[in-house]
Protein backbone atom coordinates (compact mmCIF):
# COMPACT_ATOMS: atom_id res chain seq x y z
CA UNK A 1 0.00 0.00 0.00
CA UNK A 2 2.87 2.39 0.79
CA UNK A 3 4.30 1.70 -2.64
CA UNK A 4 1.00 2.62 -4.32
CA UNK A 5 0.66 5.75 -2.15
CA UNK A 6 4.16 6.92 -3.11
CA UNK A 7 3.30 6.47 -6.76
CA UNK A 8 0.10 8.44 -6.27
CA UNK A 9 1.87 11.41 -4.65
CA UNK A 10 4.60 11.31 -7.29
CA UNK A 11 1.85 11.51 -9.90
CA UNK A 12 0.36 14.58 -8.19
CA UNK A 13 3.80 16.20 -8.21
CA UNK A 14 4.15 15.59 -11.95
CA UNK A 15 0.71 17.05 -12.60
CA UNK A 16 1.69 20.20 -10.71
CA UNK A 17 5.09 20.51 -12.35
CA UNK A 18 3.94 19.79 -15.91
CA UNK A 19 0.42 21.17 -15.86
CA UNK A 20 0.12 21.20 -19.63
CA UNK A 21 0.27 17.39 -19.86
CA UNK A 22 -2.96 15.40 -19.60
CA UNK A 23 -1.36 11.93 -19.54
CA UNK A 24 0.20 10.82 -16.26
CA UNK A 25 1.47 7.22 -15.78
CA UNK A 26 0.40 6.23 -12.25
CA UNK A 27 1.57 2.60 -12.44
CA UNK A 28 5.28 1.84 -12.12
CA UNK A 29 7.04 -0.97 -13.92
CA UNK A 30 6.18 -4.37 -12.38
CA UNK A 31 8.48 -5.67 -9.66
CA UNK A 32 8.38 -8.48 -7.12
CA UNK A 33 6.84 -7.43 -3.80
CA UNK A 34 6.71 -9.95 -0.94
CA UNK A 35 5.12 -9.87 2.51
CA UNK A 36 6.17 -12.17 5.36
CA UNK A 37 4.45 -12.26 8.76
CA UNK A 38 5.15 -14.49 11.76
CA UNK A 39 5.04 -14.03 15.52
CA UNK A 40 6.87 -16.85 17.30
CA UNK A 41 5.04 -17.71 20.53
CA UNK A 42 7.07 -19.66 23.05
CA UNK A 43 3.88 -20.85 24.77
CA UNK A 44 2.52 -22.54 21.64
CA UNK A 45 3.32 -25.98 20.22
CA UNK A 46 2.88 -24.78 16.63
CA UNK A 47 4.24 -21.69 14.84
CA UNK A 48 2.86 -20.26 11.60
CA UNK A 49 4.51 -18.19 8.88
CA UNK A 50 2.49 -16.42 6.20
CA UNK A 51 4.14 -15.48 2.89
CA UNK A 52 2.24 -13.45 0.29
CA UNK A 53 2.87 -11.74 -3.03
CA UNK A 54 2.25 -8.05 -3.51
CA UNK A 55 0.32 -6.77 -6.50
CA UNK A 56 -0.04 -3.64 -8.60
CA UNK A 57 -2.78 -4.33 -11.19
CA UNK A 58 -4.08 -1.86 -13.73
CA UNK A 59 -7.60 -3.04 -12.84
CA UNK A 60 -9.48 -2.28 -9.60
CA UNK A 61 -7.16 -3.34 -6.76
CA UNK A 62 -9.97 -4.40 -4.41
CA UNK A 63 -11.57 -6.59 -7.06
CA UNK A 64 -8.20 -8.16 -7.81
CA UNK A 65 -7.52 -8.92 -4.14
CA UNK A 66 -10.99 -10.37 -3.68
CA UNK A 67 -10.72 -12.72 -6.64
CA UNK A 68 -7.09 -13.92 -6.33
CA UNK A 69 -5.22 -15.97 -3.75
CA UNK A 70 -2.12 -13.87 -3.10
CA UNK A 71 -0.46 -16.34 -0.74
CA UNK A 72 2.80 -17.85 -1.99
CA UNK A 73 2.94 -21.63 -2.40
CA UNK A 74 5.74 -24.12 -3.03
CA UNK A 75 8.38 -22.30 -0.99
CA UNK A 76 11.00 -23.81 1.31
CA UNK A 77 10.60 -22.22 4.75
CA UNK A 78 13.05 -23.00 7.57
CA UNK A 79 13.70 -21.69 11.07
CA UNK A 80 17.18 -22.15 12.59
CA UNK A 81 18.21 -21.51 16.21
CA UNK A 82 21.53 -19.98 17.23
CA UNK A 83 22.61 -23.45 18.37
CA UNK A 84 22.01 -24.89 14.88
CA UNK A 85 18.67 -26.62 15.48
CA UNK A 86 16.65 -26.46 12.24
CA UNK A 87 12.89 -26.59 11.84
CA UNK A 88 11.40 -27.39 8.43
CA UNK A 89 7.98 -25.85 7.79
CA UNK A 90 5.08 -27.77 6.25
CA UNK A 91 2.86 -26.00 3.72
CA UNK A 92 -0.85 -25.96 4.61
CA UNK A 93 -3.22 -24.75 1.88
CA UNK A 94 -6.82 -23.54 1.84
CA UNK A 95 -6.88 -22.15 5.38
CA UNK A 96 -10.16 -20.18 5.73
CA UNK A 97 -9.78 -16.55 6.74
CA UNK A 98 -11.84 -14.85 9.42
CA UNK A 99 -14.11 -13.28 8.40
CA UNK A 100 -14.51 -15.34 5.24
CA UNK A 101 -16.56 -12.57 3.60
CA UNK A 102 -13.88 -9.90 4.05
CA UNK A 103 -12.21 -7.72 1.46
CA UNK A 104 -9.61 -10.27 0.40
CA UNK A 105 -9.67 -13.80 -0.98
CA UNK A 106 -11.34 -16.08 1.64
CA UNK A 107 -8.53 -18.68 1.83
CA UNK A 108 -4.81 -18.49 2.41
CA UNK A 109 -1.70 -20.69 2.65
CA UNK A 110 0.36 -20.94 5.84
CA UNK A 111 3.68 -22.60 6.64
CA UNK A 112 3.53 -24.63 9.87
CA UNK A 113 6.38 -25.48 12.25
CA UNK A 114 5.99 -27.92 15.16
CA UNK A 115 7.59 -26.68 18.40
CA UNK A 116 6.30 -29.13 21.03
CA UNK A 117 8.30 -31.05 23.62
CA UNK A 118 12.01 -31.20 22.83
CA UNK A 119 11.42 -28.85 19.89
CA UNK A 120 10.02 -26.05 22.09
CA UNK A 121 11.35 -22.55 21.50
CA UNK A 122 13.92 -21.49 24.09
CA UNK A 123 14.25 -18.38 26.26
CA UNK A 124 16.56 -15.66 24.91
CA UNK A 125 17.41 -17.74 21.84
CA UNK A 126 17.92 -16.17 18.42
CA UNK A 127 16.02 -17.75 15.52
CA UNK A 128 16.73 -17.10 11.83
CA UNK A 129 14.02 -17.44 9.20
CA UNK A 130 14.84 -18.36 5.61
CA UNK A 131 12.34 -18.44 2.73
CA UNK A 132 13.71 -19.82 -0.53
CA UNK A 133 12.22 -20.86 -3.85
CA UNK A 134 13.17 -24.25 -5.33
CA UNK A 135 14.74 -23.76 -8.75
CA UNK A 136 15.73 -20.14 -8.09
CA UNK A 137 19.09 -19.97 -6.30
CA UNK A 138 19.03 -16.16 -6.21
CA UNK A 139 15.75 -15.90 -4.30
CA UNK A 140 15.82 -15.74 -0.49
CA UNK A 141 13.91 -13.77 2.12
CA UNK A 142 15.54 -13.68 5.57
CA UNK A 143 14.82 -12.32 9.04
CA UNK A 144 15.78 -13.02 12.63
CA UNK A 145 14.43 -12.42 16.10
CA UNK A 146 15.17 -13.43 19.69
CA UNK A 147 12.54 -15.08 21.89
CA UNK A 148 12.27 -13.02 25.10
CA UNK A 149 12.58 -14.63 28.51
CA UNK A 150 9.28 -15.76 29.99
CA UNK A 151 8.23 -12.95 32.38
CA UNK A 152 7.89 -13.79 36.07
CA UNK A 153 5.01 -12.19 37.95
CA UNK A 154 6.21 -10.63 41.18
CA UNK A 155 3.15 -9.16 42.87
CA UNK A 156 0.44 -10.29 43.41
CA UNK A 157 2.12 -13.66 43.61
CA UNK A 158 1.15 -17.17 44.60
CA UNK A 159 3.03 -18.01 47.79
CA UNK A 160 4.64 -21.48 47.76
CA UNK A 161 7.11 -23.36 49.91
CA UNK A 162 10.42 -24.53 48.47
CA UNK A 163 9.14 -27.74 46.84
CA UNK A 164 5.77 -26.29 45.75
CA UNK A 165 3.92 -28.90 47.81
CA UNK A 166 1.97 -26.22 49.63
CA UNK A 167 0.96 -23.03 47.83
CA UNK A 168 -1.60 -20.39 48.73
CA UNK A 169 -3.30 -17.88 46.45
CA UNK A 170 -3.08 -14.26 47.50
CA UNK A 171 -6.43 -12.63 48.23
CA UNK A 172 -6.61 -9.28 46.41
CA UNK A 173 -9.23 -6.57 46.87
CA UNK A 174 -9.53 -5.62 43.22
CA UNK A 175 -12.10 -2.94 44.07
CA UNK A 176 -9.19 -0.96 45.55
CA UNK A 177 -6.06 0.28 43.81
CA UNK A 178 -3.45 -2.46 43.44
CA UNK A 179 -0.34 -3.16 41.39
CA UNK A 180 0.88 -6.01 39.20
CA UNK A 181 4.68 -6.22 38.94
CA UNK A 182 7.22 -8.17 36.89
CA UNK A 183 10.94 -7.86 36.00
CA UNK A 184 12.12 -5.88 32.99
CA UNK A 185 14.52 -7.05 30.27
CA UNK A 186 15.17 -10.63 29.28
CA UNK A 187 15.22 -9.74 25.60
CA UNK A 188 11.88 -7.90 25.75
CA UNK A 189 11.52 -4.22 24.92
CA UNK A 190 7.83 -4.00 25.81
CA UNK A 191 5.13 -5.91 27.69
CA UNK A 192 1.36 -6.30 27.50
CA UNK A 193 -0.92 -7.07 30.44
CA UNK A 194 -4.29 -8.85 30.43
CA UNK A 195 -6.67 -9.99 33.19
CA UNK A 196 -9.27 -12.76 33.00
CA UNK A 197 -12.14 -13.89 35.20
CA UNK A 198 -13.63 -17.31 34.37
CA UNK A 199 -17.19 -17.72 35.67
CA UNK A 200 -20.52 -19.34 34.91
CA UNK A 201 -23.76 -17.45 34.25
CA UNK A 202 -26.74 -19.68 35.05
CA UNK A 203 -24.46 -22.66 34.52
CA UNK A 204 -23.00 -21.47 31.18
CA UNK A 205 -19.22 -21.00 31.21
CA UNK A 206 -17.93 -17.57 30.18
CA UNK A 207 -14.93 -15.28 30.66
CA UNK A 208 -14.70 -11.56 31.39
CA UNK A 209 -11.45 -9.92 30.33
CA UNK A 210 -9.38 -6.78 30.59
CA UNK A 211 -6.81 -5.68 28.01
CA UNK A 212 -4.48 -6.08 26.40
CA UNK A 213 -2.91 -2.85 27.55
CA UNK A 214 -0.90 -0.71 25.23
CA UNK A 215 2.75 -1.67 25.14
CA UNK A 216 4.30 -1.11 28.58
CA UNK A 217 7.95 0.00 28.48
CA UNK A 218 8.13 2.00 31.73
CA UNK A 219 6.34 1.66 35.11
CA UNK A 220 2.72 2.70 34.66
CA UNK A 221 1.32 4.60 37.62
CA UNK A 222 3.60 2.86 40.10
CA UNK A 223 7.17 2.41 41.26
CA UNK A 224 9.12 -0.82 41.29
CA UNK A 225 12.49 -2.36 40.61
CA UNK A 226 11.20 -3.73 37.30
CA UNK A 227 7.98 -2.88 35.50
CA UNK A 228 4.51 -2.53 36.97
CA UNK A 229 0.94 -1.54 36.14
CA UNK A 230 -1.33 0.08 38.72
CA UNK A 231 -5.06 -0.58 38.48
CA UNK A 232 -7.23 2.28 39.63
CA UNK A 233 -10.03 1.85 42.15
CA UNK A 234 -12.97 -0.16 40.74
CA UNK A 235 -11.31 -0.46 37.31
CA UNK A 236 -11.61 -4.25 37.02
CA UNK A 237 -14.96 -4.33 38.86
CA UNK A 238 -16.47 -1.96 36.27
CA UNK A 239 -14.99 -3.76 33.25
CA UNK A 240 -15.82 -7.28 34.42
CA UNK A 241 -19.23 -6.26 35.72
CA UNK A 242 -20.30 -4.69 32.42
CA UNK A 243 -19.38 -7.83 30.49
CA UNK A 244 -21.05 -10.15 32.99
CA UNK A 245 -24.28 -8.17 33.12
CA UNK A 246 -24.68 -8.60 29.36
CA UNK A 247 -25.73 -12.21 29.99
CA UNK A 248 -28.59 -11.04 32.28
CA UNK A 249 -28.20 -14.21 34.34
CA UNK A 250 -29.58 -14.80 37.83
CA UNK A 251 -26.77 -16.91 39.24
CA UNK A 252 -23.06 -16.20 38.80
CA UNK A 253 -20.45 -18.58 40.17
CA UNK A 254 -16.70 -19.14 39.95
CA UNK A 255 -14.23 -21.62 41.40
CA UNK A 256 -12.47 -20.17 44.44
CA UNK A 257 -11.36 -23.25 46.37
CA UNK A 258 -9.03 -24.62 47.56
CA UNK A 259 -7.12 -21.51 48.54
CA UNK A 260 -4.05 -23.58 49.51
CA UNK A 261 -2.58 -26.89 48.38
CA UNK A 262 -0.49 -28.27 45.54
CA UNK A 263 0.01 -25.58 42.89
CA UNK A 264 -1.65 -27.65 40.15
CA UNK A 265 -4.78 -28.02 42.30
CA UNK A 266 -5.32 -24.31 42.98
CA UNK A 267 -8.19 -22.47 41.24
CA UNK A 268 -7.33 -20.53 38.09
CA UNK A 269 -10.50 -18.47 37.73
CA UNK A 270 -8.90 -15.05 38.34
CA UNK A 271 -5.71 -14.61 36.32
CA UNK A 272 -3.23 -11.98 35.18
CA UNK A 273 -1.21 -12.63 32.02
CA UNK A 274 1.96 -10.74 31.12
CA UNK A 275 3.29 -11.00 27.56
CA UNK A 276 6.93 -10.16 26.85
CA UNK A 277 7.40 -8.67 23.36
CA UNK A 278 10.77 -8.82 21.63
CA UNK A 279 12.57 -5.71 20.41
CA UNK A 280 11.62 -6.06 16.74
CA UNK A 281 7.90 -6.56 17.37
CA UNK A 282 7.84 -3.82 20.02
CA UNK A 283 9.24 -1.33 17.53
CA UNK A 284 6.80 -2.54 14.87
CA UNK A 285 3.85 -2.01 17.27
CA UNK A 286 5.02 1.47 18.25
CA UNK A 287 5.59 2.57 14.64
CA UNK A 288 2.05 1.47 13.76
CA UNK A 289 0.42 2.83 16.93
CA UNK A 290 -2.26 5.42 15.96
CA UNK A 291 -1.16 7.69 18.83
CA UNK A 292 2.06 8.38 16.91
CA UNK A 293 0.16 9.57 13.82
CA UNK A 294 1.24 12.89 12.35
CA UNK A 295 0.47 15.05 9.33
CA UNK A 296 2.37 12.69 7.06
CA UNK A 297 -0.37 10.55 5.49
CA UNK A 298 2.20 8.00 4.26
CA UNK A 299 3.04 5.96 7.36
CA UNK A 300 6.61 4.69 7.79
CA UNK A 301 7.05 1.04 6.85
CA UNK A 302 8.92 -0.88 9.54
CA UNK A 303 10.15 -4.35 8.61
CA UNK A 304 12.96 -6.75 9.41
CA UNK A 305 12.43 -8.88 6.31
CA UNK A 306 15.55 -8.77 4.14
CA UNK A 307 15.95 -9.39 0.39
CA UNK A 308 19.10 -10.47 -1.50
CA UNK A 309 21.51 -7.76 -2.60
CA UNK A 310 21.40 -6.82 -6.26
CA UNK A 311 17.89 -8.16 -6.94
CA UNK A 312 15.08 -5.79 -7.89
CA UNK A 313 12.49 -6.87 -5.31
CA UNK A 314 10.93 -5.54 -2.11
CA UNK A 315 9.78 -7.26 1.06
CA UNK A 316 7.63 -6.11 3.95
CA UNK A 317 6.29 -7.66 7.13
CA UNK A 318 7.71 -8.79 10.44
CA UNK A 319 9.28 -11.76 12.21
CA UNK A 320 8.77 -11.19 15.93
CA UNK A 321 8.60 -13.24 19.11
CA UNK A 322 6.66 -13.26 22.37
CA UNK A 323 6.51 -15.29 25.56
CA UNK A 324 3.85 -15.26 28.28
CA UNK A 325 3.39 -16.04 31.92
CA UNK A 326 0.25 -16.15 33.98
CA UNK A 327 -0.45 -15.71 37.68
CA UNK A 328 -3.54 -16.38 39.77
CA UNK A 329 -5.19 -14.71 42.77
CA UNK A 330 -8.29 -15.03 44.94
CA UNK A 331 -10.93 -12.33 44.91
CA UNK A 332 -11.74 -10.62 48.15
CA UNK A 333 -15.28 -10.89 49.57
CA UNK A 334 -16.23 -7.35 48.51
CA UNK A 335 -15.30 -8.02 44.87
CA UNK A 336 -17.23 -11.30 44.98
CA UNK A 337 -20.27 -9.51 46.38
CA UNK A 338 -20.15 -6.66 43.88
CA UNK A 339 -19.79 -9.09 40.97
CA UNK A 340 -22.59 -11.25 42.44
CA UNK A 341 -20.34 -14.32 42.53
CA UNK A 342 -21.18 -17.43 44.58
CA UNK A 343 -24.05 -15.66 46.38
CA UNK A 344 -21.46 -13.89 48.56
CA UNK A 345 -23.20 -11.72 51.19
CA UNK A 346 -22.27 -8.08 51.71
CA UNK A 347 -19.13 -8.31 53.89
CA UNK A 348 -19.22 -4.76 55.32
CA UNK A 349 -21.50 -1.69 54.99
CA UNK A 350 -19.37 0.40 52.61
CA UNK A 351 -18.98 -2.49 50.15
CA UNK A 352 -21.85 -1.51 47.87
CA UNK A 353 -22.85 -2.39 44.35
Amino acid sequence: MKYIQQLFYSALFLVTLFGCSTEVPINAEPKDIWAVFSILDQNEDVQYIRVSRGFLPESNALDYARENDLSAKGLLVTLTSATGKTYQAIEIDSIPKTPADGTFFPFTTLYKIETAGDDALEDEMRYDLSVTMPGDDAFELTAHTTVPRRPRLGDPVTICNLNNSNCCLRKVSIEKTFTVEWPNGGGALGFELRAFLAYTADGVADTAWYGPTQLITTPRGCKGQGLCHRFREDELIEIFGTQMEASMANNYTYIDTPSCGFFVDLPTAMAFEVTAVDTVLSEYIQVNDPKFADFNTVSPEYTNIQTPDGIDMEAFGILGAISKNIGYIRLGECAEYRLRLNNTPQPFPNCIR
